[in-house]
């Protein structure tokens, strides 16, 4: 069985010119079958056809409170004056017009005769593809006289012929017509007045002031439209696509957009694509997902050492009591940003408290008050003064070379703080990773934030971050600013083990190494250093003229869910 299309059969009954031509609505009609696919330009012609008229004038459909015209090809902008109210082109399917059985609308033809005519919606249908429509299904009464004054006065041959003179001065096609139709035959018709349905129709005045304003606007996207609008009669589609940079197909559709709503269709608001609700519920289970792909398939008894998609969705519906298709788990997922060939995203934790140390890190950062600090905390190092190899321009067929074993001249090692909130880094370097760099960290912290009422630090797992020495300094060092009753208190919230992606410093150490010590060749360790603190100074100015949060996506959700992005270092970008 073939692909079926919606049709509708019309009826056509004759209202005429005036009051008195009311009774031939009963005594005439031609009942039609016409796709929906049609346009009312091709109604217009079939109409016509129908009739045996010729097609030399203007029309206009009057579809509830809407009117819908052509009005010719001789000018592209037209006085929004022609009619009462807001109009449109008439190149618009039927089926975009939402009629139905019992719909009825107007026809008006010719402006200088006004002929009416009333079609009626008698039925709504779907037809095999292959099917012959526009097709005259049944008829009554003989058809309408269309120049009834001239036919009576006997000038109707001369008037045709003084027509055909005057088109054809105006080197524009004379008028067509065609013969008589029986029922049950297609109708052939000579389609619409502009054979280029990518066309532009007409402008009214009032749109074309809007589109003028559009094109002096510094919006691209307004631009854009504008051009391929005011420029559709001069332009072909390609030069307009190679002007504004867009594909021909984004151009076709804003042409028919305007030609079916005019300007107001250009400038809908974007609809959203799923209710909030939906929406919710599609973040919830992402969240879950990725709580679950974060953590070793052994956390939940999982007899493997990576997940399957197969894997995570049984542990999904064990954990939540709620079933979802590996298909759809595998779509959340790779929304999220994740590739299971990727194993660099594919990011765990073996912390047995990884759930409840993330929430308390979560809760203590987004419950800062104003008064109130968060750094994350790293150590770097120790890095050996040496010639480093990295990417950079080389001519073509040339590759340069590094030493396997260069000659070391020094270490470096340094111990750093990125505050959550301001962006700024605070860095010192020390002889080693150990309790006593921490200790003059945090004293650096405590006096750049004396007149703050917490600091709070979290940092990773090594051994020295939580050291009997450290802890006992801290909380004598708290005991003491309590005594003293100024200065902030130190609190720490230790991350889960193995979870360094989620310490935001580290992205920030990488783009440090990127940018001054890959592809270096210092010549001493006060020279390295130098350059990491110049980088670290330009790093700060650079976020002070340009405020913004460190660890952007913590903020927003229970963990990273673009780690590709912190990773790369770039602090200019996010």
């Amino acid at each position: 069985m073939g692909k079926k299309r919606q049709a509708y059969l019309l009826r056509l009954r004759y209202l005429g010119r005036s009051e008195s031509d009311f009774p031939y609505a009963d005594t005439w009609h031609r009942d039609l079958a016409i796709s929906a696919t049609s346009t009312l330009e091709d109604l217009s012609q079939i109409i016509l056809s129908v009739l045996g008229w010729d097609d030399c004038h203007l029309y206009y459909f009057t579809v509830g409170d809407r009117i819908r015209a052509w009005l010719g090809s001789d000018s592209l902008v037209v006085d929004e004056r022609m009619f009462n109210g807001v109009f449109y082109s008439a190149a618009i399917p039927l089926g975009r017009l939402d009629l139905q059985q019992g719909s009825s609308f107007t026809y008006s033809y010719d402006f200088g005769d006004k002929q009416r005519f009333l079609i009626e919606i008698t039925k709504t249908d779907r037809m095999e593809d292959g099917g012959q429509l526009p097709l005259l299904v049944s008829q009554r009464g003989a058809p309408p006289v269309q120049y009834p004054d001239l036919s009576k006065s006997g000038g109707l041959q001369e008037a045709w012929r003084e027509t055909e003179e005057a088109f054809s001065q105006e080197g524009l096609s004379t008028c067509r017509s065609t013969s008589h139709v029986e029922p049950g035959t297609p109708i052939a018709y000579s389609g619409s007045g502009l054979d280029d349905r990518w066309r532009v129709r007409f402008i009214i005045g009032t749109d074309r002031d809007v589109l003028e304003e559009w094109r002096r606007s510094r919006d691209r996207g307004q631009w854009e439209k504008s051009v391929a609008i005011l420029e559709n009669w001069d332009s072909s589609l390609e030069q307009i696509a190679e002007k504004i940079e867009r594909p021909v197909r984004i151009i076709r559709k804003w042409i028919q957009t305007f030609n079916w709503y005019g300007i107001e269709g250009l400038n809908r608001p974007r609809k959203k694509r799923v209710e909030v609700k939906r929406r919710k519920r599609i973040e919830e289970r992402t969240k879950r997902l990725l709580e679950i792909l974060h953590q070793p398939p052994a956390t939940f008894g999982v007899n493997r050492t990576n997940w399957s998609m197969k894997s995570i969705v049984e542990v999904y519906e064990k954990e939540y009591g709620e079933r979802i298709g590996k298909s759809t788990a595998s779509h959340y997922i790779r929304q999220a940003g994740y590739r299971i060939k990727k194993a660099s995203r594919v990011l765990t934790s073996r912390d047995p408290d990884y759930r409840e140390k993330v929430e308390v890190l979560l809760h203590t950062l987004q419950s800062l008050g104003e008064n109130e600090m968060f750094y994350f905390v790293d150590e770097l190092g120790p890095m050996r003064v040496k010639r480093y190899g990295g990417r950079t321009y080389t001519p073509k067929g040339v590759t340069k070379t590094v030493p396997q074993t260069p000659a070391s001249r020094g270490s470096v090692t340094m111990s750093g703080a990125l505050s959550a909130t301001t962006n700024q880094t605070t860095w010192i370097f020390s002889e080693a990773k150990d309790t006593q760099a921490m200790i003059d960290l945090i004293e650096i912290l405590f006096n750049q934030q004396f007149d703050k009422s917490r600091i709070v630090v979290t940092w990773d797992a090594a051994s020295w971050h939580s050291s009997n020495e450290l802890l006992a300094w801290i909380d004598e060092f708290n005991v003491e600013t309590r005594r003293d009753g100024e200065g902030p208190i130190i609190e720490l919230v230790p991350l889960p083990s193995g979870s360094q992606f989620l310490d935001v410093i580290e992205a920030v150490f990488s783009g440090m190494k990127r940018a001054v010590i890959h592809h270096s060749d210092y010549q001493s360790e006060a020279e390295m250093k130098t350059a990491m603190s110049r980088h670290f100074v330009e790093r700060n100015e650079h976020f002070r003229e340009n405020p913004r949060r460190a660890g952007n996506k913590i903020w927003d959700v229970d963990f990273f869910t673009d780690f590709e992005n912190i990773r790369s270092g770039n602090y200019r970008d996010w």
